[in-house]
C-alpha cells in the first residue's frame, strides 16, 4: 500500500521564499482573525519546487489550505468527533497545500495522502510525514486496507464524469469508519453563474462552460471535457445530487453544507456514518 519516493525527490521551495508569501499574508492585518493568524504562523512553511498551484498566487495558496482546515473543523465540531480524529484520508493530497494544515491540527494523527501524481505524494510523506497510498484513474483498483475518521476530498468530482464520481463516492464512503465524517467540495451554483457571466473560463471553451451550466440547472451534474482531452475535465455537481447518492445508501447523515465555503468558491457538504 505505502509506494516508494521517486529517487531522487526535487528539493523543497527555498524556505525564505515561502516565509515571504507567510510574511505577506500575515501583514494584511484586515483580512486574517488572530485564530487564523495563530493557524498560518504555525503551519509548515515547506512547498514543493513542483507545486503549481503555489506558484500562481503564494499568499492565496495558504489562504486555500487555511481555509480548507477551517471548514473541516466546523464539520467536526458538527459530528462531535473534533478531539476523536486519529486516522486522516486527504484524496487527492496535491503536494499538501490542506494536509500541511491538517498535520498542524492533528500532530499525532496518522495521516494517509493519495493522489495520481506520484512525486506529490512522495513530497507528502517526506515534508509531512504522511503514509502514500497509490491511487489511480479507476477508483476501484486503488487498494487501501484502513478505515478513517476524517477523509477530506477537495477538488476533485470538480473534474470527473459521473461515472468516476459515483465509483468515487464508493470508493470513500466504503473507508469511513463508524461515527467518522466524508467531506468533499465541489463547483456549485456560484462557479457555474461564473462560467455563465464568463467571469472565470476555467480553462474551457464559451460553448463548454455554457454546457456545464444547463446541465447543473437540468440535472445538478454538468461535465465538459478539457480541450483536447477526452478523459478529464471541468464539472458542477449540486448538494442535492450529492445528497441523493448518500440517501440511497443506509447510515449516512448529511451534518454540514456551505455554499461556496472553500475559499468563496467551491460547495462543501460533509457526511457523517451513523453507528
Amino acid at each position: 500500500m505505502k509506494i516508494a519516493a521517486p529517487a531522487p525527490l526535487r528539493k523543497f521551495k527555498r524556505f525564505v521564499d515561502v516565509q515571504t508569501a507567510c510574511r505577506r499574508l500575515l501583514s494584511n492585518t484586515d483580512l486574517l482573525t488572530p485564530k487564523q493568524r495563530d493557524l498560518v504562523n504555525g503551519v509548515a512553511k515547506i512547498v514543493s519546487l513542483d507545486d503549481e498551484m503555489y506558484g500562481r498566487r503564494p499568499e492565496h495558496y495558504f489562504q486555500v489550505g487555511l481555509s480548507a482546515i477551517e471548514n473541516i473543523n466546523d464539520v467536526l465540531a458538527a459530528a462531535g468527533v473534533g478531539r476523536s480524529i486519529k486516522r486522516i484520508l486527504d484524496f487527492p493530497c496535491g503536494h499538501g497545500r490542506v494536509l500541511r494544515y491538517l498535520r498542524q491540527q492533528f500532530p499525532a494523527a496518522e495521516i494517509y495522502a493519495g493522489v495520481i501524481d506520484t512525486g506529490a505524494v512522495a513530497f507528502c510523506e517526506e515534508a509531512f510525514g504522511a503514509i502514500g497510498i497509490k491511487s489511480d484513474t479507476d477508483f476501484r483498483k486503488v487498494a487501501l486496507d484502513r478505515k478513517f475518521d476524517l477523509i477530506w476530498c477537495g477538488s476533485l468530482i470538480t473534474h470527473l464524469q459521473e461515472e468516476p464520481t459515483l465509483q468515487l463516492f464508493e470508493f470513500l464512503s466504503s473507508h469511513v469508519d463508524r461515527r467518522g465524517v466524508l467531506v468533499i467540495t465541489t463547483h456549485g451554483s456560484f462557479a457555474t453563474q461564473l462560467m455563465v457571466q464568463k467571469s472565470h473560463k476555467y480553462g474551457l471553451t464559451e460553448e463548454a462552460a455554457r454546457s456545464i451550466a444547463a446541465a447543473y440547472a437540468a440535472t445538478g451534474y454538468g461535465y465538459a471535457h478539457y480541450p483536447g482531452r477526452t478523459d478529464y475535465g471541468i464539472a458542477a455537481v449540486s448538494p442535492d445530487w450529492i445528497r441523493a447518492y448518500f440517501r440511497r445508501k443506509e447510515g449516512w447523515k448529511e451534518i454540514y453544507c456551505k455554499e461556496h465555503g472553500w475559499d468563496d468558491h467551491q460547495d462543501v457538504i460533509a457526511f457523517a456514518r451513523q453507528d
